[in-house]
């Protein structure tokens, strides 16, 4: 816990940009309280916190979408300075929610949000009542097929 404390309050101290001694007691008192909190939050979770990576090549499509829809949008804001008018357009992405587990709930968040910060696309309404997601594009782009990672 010692060294957790101390960590953080290096790590705090860092970004200070000059350090007194108001700043260190600081960094010290916010270091504990951080690390006490997250030991009684470790201690009382009914499951420990787990970080699963999406597939690999769902992490390729994404690399790969984001610099087709860079070049995508770059055109069409193009088009636009030069006085060529650009509307965008409302489609419907299919997508399968899954079920109420964390997994499928992580892999909802990871998908509307990759969805979402793409330069050509942002999910209009994620509440799982719509068929499929609703997504607001400035460019026109076709579905993607796969329902489950559609990115």
């Amino acid at each position: 816990m010692l060294l957790r404390i101390l960590g953080l309050a290096l790590l705090y101290l860092a970004f200070v940009g000059q350090p007194t001694w108001q700043e260190a007691a600081a960094a010290l008192i916010g270091a504990a309280l951080f690390a006490g909190f997250s030991l009684a939050q470790r201690q009382t979770a009914p499951q420990p916190f787990r970080f699963s990576l999406p597939p690999l090549h769902a992490a390729v499509s994404l690399l790969g979408a984001l610099g087709r829809e860079t070049a995508t949008v770059g055109l069409a804001l193009l088009r636009a300075v030069i006085g060529r008018p650009v509307r965008g357009e409302v489609t419907t992405q299919p997508f399968e929610p899954g079920g109420p587990d964390a997994r499928d709930a992580a892999r909802r968040a990871l998908v509307i949000l990759g969805l979402s910060l793409a330069p050509n696309g942002f999910v209009l309404d994620d509440t799982g009542e719509a068929e499929g997601l609703p997504l607001h594009r400035l460019a026109p782009q076709p579905v993607a097929a796969d329902r489950r990672w559609p990115l």
